[in-house]
């Protein structure tokens, strides 16, 4: 009987023992808050510290601090978290607020200031005899007039550029040979017209200008951007050249 009695003590004493071992409020992972918990990184990664005023059992998930009650539970489609979650970074450092680049201001069609127009004569070729005796190749000659407007009702007075002087019995040229004007403030749309004589010392030079003229809108966005042009209106000739407008 007494065996039976002795049995039966100890057989409680481990009872009451494995009851107290099972508290989920380990002494050496506890704080009393959740702002006590610290950083949630790789390198805590599973760490369970146990929250005193939420008496729950907190565990690092995902750089989260997340009460183990909400671990298994699915996001809410409102928060886009988990209930009693707190987001800390990868490092253990706060989150870093999103840098936005500030707007792009929108560059005006319109010039701010006056500007130098370049043109820059890339190629020429002629097409066929100029109407000299006995000669195939012409001498030729080549200008621009350039019109400038504030969209196309307020005109400027027009500006003529040098003349190109090709030399003399050219059929055709490549190469690069530039002139340039000044223009007013305030245009948004160019155009340049091409002139092109056949000068002749003993005759009276011919003129075969195509007298097409070809256009630039939005000068102020085009600043700096060499802008290729083709006059190809003329059964005589056909030439290129890039046009770029700089303050």
């Amino acid at each position: 009987m007494k065996k039976i009695l002795l049995a039966a003590t100890v057989t409680a004493f481990f009872a009451a023992c494995s009851d107290d071992s099972s508290s989920s409020a380990p002494n050496d992972s506890s704080v009393s808050s959740i702002y006590e918990l610290g950083a949630c990184n790789s390198s805590n990664r599973g760490e369970t510290k146990y929250v005193q005023d939420k008496d729950d059992n907190y565990v690092c998930i995902g750089g989260e601090w997340m009460a183990e009650k909400d671990a298994s539970a699915p996001k809410s489609s409102n928060s886009g978290g988990y209930a009693d979650a707190i987001t800390s970074s990868d490092s253990g450092e706060n989150p870093k607020e999103e840098i936005k680049e500030p707007a792009k201001q929108e560059v005006s069609v319109y010039t701010t200031a006056r500007t130098t127009l370049t043109i820059n004569l890339l190629k020429y070729e002629q097409l066929k005899a100029m109407d000299e005796k006995d000669k195939e190749d012409g001498e030729p000659r080549i200008s621009f007039t350039i019109k400038s407007s504030k969209d196309g009702i307020d005109e400027m007075d027009p500006v003529k550029t040098t003349t190109i002087n090709l030399g003399n019995d050219v059929g055709y040229w490549f190469g690069s040979k530039e002139v340039s004007v000044l223009l007013p403030k305030g245009i948004n749309i160019i155009q340049v017209c091409p002139k092109f004589v056949d000068e002749d010392a003993f005759f009276d030079d011919e003129e075969y200008t195509s007298t097409k003229c070809y256009a630039i809108n939005d000068v102020g966005q085009k600043i700096d951007k060499a802008i290729k042009q083709t006059d190809d209106g003329s059964a005589y000739y056909t030439m290129d050249w890039e046009v770029t407008v700089t303050y």
